[in-house]
């Protein structure tokens, strides 16, 4: 008996689990040895990995040996030693499958591990590993269960077509997930959805056993995966394969949003050990086209978008978890949807587009033979043909979702994202033309190609055959708002421009091509471009139906319905216009910027000659282009109600879209000049879009556009040149918006620049390429300036002028470069209000001197702006103008144009008579008018006029003379004064110093402080910034006096004063002591409070000693300082006291000004007075120090000195000073020290030298080795060295070390970096990686064990710093790495070059400072970042 009833029951069961070891036993071969075999037939090198990746998981990319950017590595296939100095990195964030063993996703098969190297297979020799009888079973288990299955597919979709709308069925789907039983009972009860749903279910159940059993047979079985792609390429019927009917049958996982599921795309990913078998997928994607791109039939009405909305909600729940519809409302919407559909009479089909999930997964290979098949196989033509059915589709109003759509786009963007479609272009024209890389191509020869032959000329062809709104499309409500639609069409259009410009800039900037084969690769998209439109037939009967068209739906239609219908008509006359169009432009403008043409006959007899064309025909079919631009332009300029899709059009995106638009104008302008004009004016007046917009609005614009700049030439395909190629007219539009821009200011960011850029509709493709031409990096301030006057004219091969480069001789202003962003001007013209220009210049600026200063008034641009500045077409704008309305662009324009006249040596006295005769009604308008006339009036009016302003600027000369003079006498009697007081001052000494709160006196009989922070000295042992002998002696066993610091600052106060700031917030018991305690005068970070009274009182002695030995294990020094006093007391205090005096004599001479500002030499006198208590009853012993003449060890023994006399004395420290003053100041001058050292040091000792300050001498060796820049450099040299002045030598280095920690990568979730700590140069993970004694992180950990908590890391993945002070953490501090824009480094992005990316000097300077300074609290406290932004645990 056949097995096929019994296996029929098995997988149509609902209820039964799938089991595969049950499917062995009973439908394979219950035998146990066979099963047994079969588990033993795994084999552990496989050519595929495969490994499922999901997100949070470690994986690994590396750009030079894949170009996919979406290709990765498993944790276990990535091997360190592969990669070395690659531009690999690890991430957490991706969800997928590990691609080693794969070359259709990585190039570089030397990086694949040693389990998944690639290797010849034997086809044949492996199948026949499987057991005859296992293999007969296996095919005939196939062979049922698919037969079943496409049984039942079939069955699904004969009853899915009596549905009207097939997503009812996923609306079934959904409503049973959510438990919504009302919406699903009456789902089921109409059109039989019950049922189909069931089948349908049942059906996508058996496909997932059959492919869920074949997964399990192939994993590690490369003997069954070869078995089982032999299966599924054998034939299923006549023609087709069972791969084939599969691919068929996907589409009913559409229909329940099954098309995420990754058990197919598992199974092929095992099957893909067979090369075979990857060619045969190849080529089923290509000829099956129909079967992977599903067009759904809608039956609706217009308003129905129940089903679209029910979706939607859906796809918020499974992001949300909400869902914002209750099951009573939804099931009021359904039965109100199916009450219409059954009684509504107007129906219409609208269409909705799936792509099935095959589409998407081979359209990722990016093999270099795999791209070879798709851009040379004649089966290219399926898929280039479904191209222009999705975009016929899309130019209908019946459309629902279009999120599919990208899957196209995202196919032809794969194709030019990497490089081998070069090597292709350049084979295949090779083949087709004998001498295309040596030899300038007639127009004959290219006139000769078949279209079909090449890739990108057969792309434009199945371009040209899309097809617009016809009079067989009727005007219904689509299922997703116009708006959306017109901004997905607007989408869909820029991306195809962004990569057909993207395959256009590699191949001309490609050193495997000649000049001649780019020469003769343009001219053949521009002829066959051209060519298409000329033959297309579609245009012309879209186009002749537009009058019609607008007839029937504008003047017939009721005021009431009017905007609605002129909002359809907008995007219907907008998709009307065929993206081929667009790509004519791009070669047009590239070819009009090479040839630099001087006039406009020479134009139009190269485009003659180019296309093969007479002049009548050539104007004729450039007059449909024309025609069609000026409607995109005018349609979507005042679209009402849509701002976002105005926006999209006219400035927000890379593309620009309007600029093709302009673009073309200007061209069709330059070529026919009056007959443009005549025809553009019909066009417009044509149209009666808006009442409240007037037809005069639509003209000026488009004239303002094409008079102001080339902007638009630079926007189409600025993108095609290098930095060094950019064409003059190009780079002088770029440098015209630069110079505007900086008016607002001299120091720019770059990101400023470029959102300013895109703000305002300026292309900002290869913006970072070339703005250096024009700008330069201060390297002070880290941001862009504006080159000299001279430097740029150097740059245009200007003779340099005489003047002086005063900024204010070089300031040009285009206000009309900014329509499309009104407040840009306004900024400026406020800016150049405060400087105090002129009002003329504010209003109008002065395009016309840049351009006679840069020689760009020459050529088609002199010869098209002297058409617009006759007479006639200036009195034609001017009689456009509308008084009662805003005419600030009109006004704008008609200057420019008499400016133009005025430069051309012609009279104006009949513009200037017309502009009299205007009367505006906005003051501003009228009085703009007036500053033209004032200008360009008669000669011996200006001559007046003139007069009159001199006149006037000369009583006010004087009267500012005159305030000068008065100003200049109170500052002289101020300066007197203050004089008088200093003097008066010197007199009459301050007994006292006062409180920095209270400002009353610190007297001796009140308890008087300064706030002080004593810390570890963490960076002297990494970084020599001592002179040898110095360490040497210092830093030793019986004498290490380098371990502390201490930091003050030279506010004094009353203790009760200061201890009533300090306030204790829930917010900051979180934080440590020094970042509460901080003066509250400079915020600087504090831990205690020193006393500062002469005669201070035992128990302040007292207090201040106890707390310094209990803090000292804080500062690192406990255990050393038992291990050397023991229980010592007095010892111990002393070597700290040492310590902090040590110190403050250290930043004497690093940075004696700082050391002068702050009053240090007060701090070390107290510390002094401490040392001298403590004192007094233990031994003192002198220092024996190898180097006799350090200045500073001898200064270090001058205080062991004065601690032994005073032993012998007994005496208290300011007593003691006053009687041995003559003794310490001979012995100080003996050291022959700078003069402000030496006062410095003298008054840490308390001794007045205003006699002998004159004697001393200010050269000596040994401060030089101290002075703070050597030291600077020292640390900077030391970082550099070990890190890399270039971000790619730092990375290579450290990316391969491994972390102290876990000694490779952490598995942690939280983890997406790694650190390099910059005193020890180790590296660390994020957080936590392996277990540690410290739940405080790895950076924490790292810092408390080898820094005494404090430390600097620099980011791994950014090149960023980060600032550690146990436990507080602050993150991208500065950074360290960037470019010459200043921008941070992103190692995600495969665009990104490692090697632009180096060391910011001002940075490293600022680090070296602060490790120089001991100041890392100071700066975390000072940091500007909100308490809720600084990590109180660290890193975890």
């Amino acid at each position: 008996m056949s097995k096929t009833p019994k296996l029929e029951q098995f997988l149509t069961n609902t209820n039964q689990e799938i089991d595969n070891d049950y499917i062995f036993h009973h439908y394979i071969s219950s035998n146990q040895e066979d099963f047994k075999e079969f588990n033993q037939s795994k084999n552990p090198q496989q050519s595929l990995c495969g490994a499922h990746v999901p997100q949070q998981t470690l994986s690994f990319q590396c750009f030079d040996c894949a170009p996919d950017p979406h290709h990765m590595y498993c944790g276990n296939c990535f091997q360190l030693e592969l990669h070395q100095n690659h531009r690999a990195f690890f991430k957490k964030e991706a969800n997928g499958c590990c691609d080693c063993g794969d070359p259709t996703a990585i190039a570089n098969r030397d990086s694949f591990c040693k389990l998944h190297k690639e290797q010849k297979i034997d086809i044949t020799q492996e199948i026949s590993k499987v057991k005859p009888n296992l293999r007969e079973a296996i095919l005939r288990f196939l062979k049922d269960s698919f037969q079943i299955y496409f049984s039942k597919c079939e069955e699904g979709l004969s009853l899915v077509s009596n549905i009207p709308n097939p997503f009812l069925l996923q609306c079934r789907h959904i409503s049973h997930i959510i438990n919504y039983k009302q919406v699903y009972k009456l789902l089921n009860n109409h059109y039989n959805i019950g049922n189909i749903y069931q089948t349908i279910l049942s059906s996508i159940r058996i496909s997932d056993i059959i492919i869920d059993f074949l997964c399990w047979l192939c994993k590690d079985r490369t003997c069954f995966a070869l078995l089982i792609a032999g299966f599924l390429k054998s034939q299923y019927t006549d023609g087709v394969t069972y791969f084939e009917q599969i691919i068929h049958y996907q589409q009913l996982k559409i229909f329940l949003d099954f098309e995420n599921d990754s058990k197919f795309d598992k199974l092929l990913y095992n099957l893909n050990i067979d090369e075979n078998f990857r060619l045969f997928t190849q080529e089923v994607f290509l000829t099956r086209q129909d079967d992977l791109w599903k067009s759904f039939e809608i039956e609706t009405f217009d308003g129905a978008v129940i089903i679209e909305e029910f979706i939607s909600s859906f796809e918020n729940f499974v992001q949300t978890g909400v869902f914002y519809t209750k099951e009573k409302n939804q099931l009021l919407l359904f039965e109100n949807y199916f009450k219409k559909l059954n009684t509504c009479k107007e129906k219409y089909i609208a269409y909705t587009i799936k792509a099935a999930k095959f589409f998407s997964m081979q359209s990722q290979f990016v093999s270099e033979e795999f791209q070879d098949i798709q851009f040379t196989s004649p089966k290219i033509k399926n898929l280039l043909d479904m191209n222009t059915k999705l975009q016929n589709i899309l130019n209908t109003c019946q459309l629902g979702n279009l999120d599919d759509c990208y899957s196209m786009l995202e196919f032809f963007s794969l194709k030019f994202q990497y490089n081998y479609f070069i090597k292709s272009f350049n084979n295949t024209l090779s083949q087709l033309f004998q001498n295309y890389q040596t030899q300038q191509l007639t127009i004959e020869e290219i006139a000769s190609l078949n279209p079909e032959q090449f890739f990108l000329t057969a792309l434009f062809k199945s371009q040209s055959h899309t097809k617009g709104f016809s009079n067989s499309n009727k005007l219904y409500q689509p299922l997703i708002s116009e708006t959306q639609i017109q901004l997905n069409l607007l989408y869909l259009e820029s991306r195809y421009l962004n990569i057909m410009k993207q395959c256009l800039a590699k191949y001309l900037a490609s050193p495997q091509t000649t000049t001649v084969a780019k020469s003769n690769f343009i001219n053949i998209l521009f002829y066959w471009s051209y060519e298409l439109i000329r033959t297309n037939k579609n245009n012309k009967e879209q186009y002749n139906y537009l009058p019609e068209f607008y007839k029937n739906n504008i003047q017939t239609n009721t005021e009431k319905d009017q905007q609605n219908t002129i909002i359809r008509l907008n995007y219907c006359i907008y998709r009307s216009g065929s993206i081929i169009d667009k790509y004519f432009i791009i070669l047009l403008t590239y070819l009009f910027q090479q040839n630099e043409f001087q006039s406009s006959n020479q134009f139009r007899k190269y485009l003659q000659t180019t296309l093969k064309q007479d002049e009548q025909e050539l104007q004729f079919n450039l007059s449909n282009i024309f025609e069609r631009c000026v409607h995109n332009f005018i349609s979507l300029l005042y679209t009402p109600l849509h701002e976002q899709v105005s926006n999209t059009y006219f400035t927000i995106g890379k593309e620009q879209p309007e600029s093709y638009d302009i673009a073309f104008i200007k061209f069709y302008f330059i070529l026919y000049k009056d007959q443009a004009l005549s025809q553009m004016r019909s066009i417009i007046q044509s149209r009666q879009y808006f009442k409240d917009y007037s037809q005069n609005q639509y003209f000026i614009q488009i004239i303002a556009r094409i008079i102001a700049s080339d902007k638009s030439f630079s926007c189409v395909c600025q993108a095609l040149y290098s930095q060094t190629n950019l064409p003059e007219g190009m780079s002088f539009t770029l440098f015209q918006i630069l110079s505007n821009l900086f008016i607002l200011n001299h120091y720019q960011e770059y990101s400023e620049i470029k959102s300013t850029f895109e703000q305002a509709s300026f292309s900002v493709s290869n913006l970072e390429m070339y703005i250096l031409n024009f700008c330069e990096l201060d390297e002070d301030l880290n941001k862009l300036k504006l080159k000299t006057h001279q430097q740029i004219q150097q740059y245009f091969k200007m003779q340099p002028s005489n003047q002086t480069d005063n900024p204010n001789n070089h300031t040009y202003f285009h206000p009309l470069l900014f329509l499309n962003h009104q407040s840009t001007a306004q900024s400026i013209g406020e800016h150049l209000t405060s400087q105090k220009r002129s009002d003329y210049f504010i209003q109008f600026g002065n395009s016309i001197e840049q351009l006679r200063d840069f020689g760009q008034l020459k050529g088609v641009n002199l010869e098209l702006m002297e058409f617009f500045a006759l007479d006639t077409n200036i009195n034609l704008i001017i009689s456009e103008i509308q008084p009662s309305l805003n005419s600030a662009t009109e006004i704008k324009l008609i200057e420019r144009l008499i400016n133009i006249s005025a430069y051309l040596k012609k009279e104006t006295l009949q513009i200037q008579e017309s502009l009299k005769q205007l009367q505006m009604s906005k003051e501003q308008d009228q009085q703009s008018i007036q500053l033209i006339l004032n200008k360009y009036g008669s000669p011996k009016q200006v001559l007046e006029e003139e007069a009159e302003v001199l006149q006037l600027k000369s009583l006010q000369s004087v009267k500012m003379n005159k305030m000068k003079a008065k100003f200049k006498q109170k500052i002289e009697s101020f300066q007197q004064n203050d004089i008088a007081a200093t003097d008066n001052q010197k007199d009459v000494q301050l007994q006292h110093d006062t409180c920095a709160l209270c400002r009353l006196d610190l007297e001796d009989n009140q308890n008087n402080c300064i706030p002080i922070l004593i810390q570890s000295s963490p960076y002297s042992k990494y970084y020599p910034i001592y002179p040898a002998d110095l360490r040497n002696d210092i830093m030793k066993d019986e004498l290490n006096l380098l371990k502390i610091s201490i930091v003050s600052c030279k506010h004094k106060f009353h203790d009760k004063c200061l201890i009533a700031t300090y306030s204790y917030s829930q917010k900051q018991k979180l934080l440590p002591l020094w970042f509460q305690l901080q003066c509250p005068v400079c915020k600087q970070a504090s831990e205690t409070r020193l006393s500062i009274n002469k005669n201070k009182s035992n128990e302040q002695y007292d207090e201040f000693n106890n707390w310094l030995l209990i803090q000292s294990q804080n500062f690192g020094i406990k255990n050393y300082l038992k291990e050397k006093y023991g229980e010592s007391i007095e010892h111990k205090l002393k070597e700290i006291y040492l310590s902090l005096l040590v110190d403050l004599l250290l930043q004497l001479f690093m940075d004696s000004l700082e050391f002068i500002r702050q009053d240090k030499h007060f701090v070390f006198l107290n510390i002094l007075d401490f040392l001298f208590q403590i004192s007094k009853n233990i031994t003192i012993n002198r220092f024996e120090f190898q180097n006799q003449q350090s200045i500073f060890l001898n200064i270090l023994n001058l205080i062991i000195e004065l601690l032994i006399l005073n032993n012998q004395q007994q005496k208290s420290l300011a007593q003691f000073l006053e009687n041995n003053q003559n003794q310490i100041k001979s012995q100080i001058f003996q050291f022959d020290l700078p003069f402000q050292i030496t006062n410095e040091l003298l008054k840490c000792f308390a001794i007045n030298i205003e006699k002998e300050q004159n004697q001393i001498v200010q050269v000596n060796q040994y401060i030089e080795q101290f002075n703070r820049h050597v030291m600077i450099n020292i640390v900077k040299n030391q970082i550099t060295d070990k890190l890399g002045y270039k971000f790619k030598q730092f990375y290579d280095h450290y990316f391969n070390e491994p972390c102290s920690f876990c000694k490779g990568f952490s598995n942690a979730s939280k983890s997406s970096d790694q650190f390099v700590c910059l005193l020890c140069f180790q590296k660390v993970c994020d957080v936590e990686c392996k277990k540690l004694f410290s739940k405080n992180g790895n950076m924490n950990v790292h810092a408390q064990l080898y820094h005494q908590g404090n430390t600097i890391f620099a980011s791994l993945k950014t090149g960023q710093l980060a600032l550690l002070s146990s436990p507080l953490t602050c993150f991208g501090y500065k950074n360290l790495y960037q470019n010459k824009f200043g921008q941070l480094i992103k190692i995600t992005n495969m665009e990104t070059q490692w090697e632009d990316y180096y060391i910011n000097n001002k940075v490293l300077t600022d680090t070296a400072e602060i490790m120089i300074s001991n100041s890392l609290k100071q700066i975390i406290k000072n940091h500007k970042l909100n308490y809720n932004q600084l990590d109180l645990r660290g890193f975890f």
